[in-house]
């Protein structure tokens, strides 16, 4: 079993891969937030002069379930961002809350992880790879949800 240390380890290892399989955008890994146990989560930042992406990854166990999933928002200032997941609806990926939910990936904590950033990196060397690199920006606005 992995521990919660290991697995933040495991994360931000596969997301510096992405990275640096993306030299154009020129990130690097500017912060971090460890919550566990209080709020059982993390928070990787990366970010370059242009673009700033926030990791937030939870982890849960209720009745002997893990519950383990990843929220992504990219953000060119404090004001003005979006979530990842609210871009995929957008640009009709269906299902996106459970490509951000580690249990729907097969094989262990690593295999899992890497198969979720296969999944990221596709998204961002293709359809984000002009925001990411700052060359554009997109306006999409804040998904409420059922609380329209």
């Amino acid at each position: 079993m992995v521990d919660k240390m290991e697995k933040y380890s495991i994360v931000v290892a596969e997301l510096k891969r992405i990275f640096q399989s993306l030299p154009d955008y020129e990130m690097i890994k500017t912060g971090i937030e460890i919550d566990f146990p209080e709020r059982e989560r993390f928070i990787t930042v990366f970010s370059n002069s242009k673009v700033k992406i926030i990791f937030s990854y939870t982890e849960r166990n209720i009745r002997d379930e893990v519950f383990d999933n990843f929220n992504i928002s990219i953000s060119r200032d404090e004001y003005i961002g979006f979530e990842f997941e609210t871009y995929l609806k957008s640009i009709g990926i269906i299902n996106t809350e459970e490509k951000m939910k580690l249990i729907n990936y097969e094989g262990d904590f690593k295999a899992r992880i890497e198969k979720f950033c296969e999944f990221i990196n596709d998204i961002f060397s293709n359809q984000l790879r002009k925001v990411l690199s700052g060359e554009e920006w997109i306006n999409i606005g804040f998904d409420w949800g059922p609380y329209k």
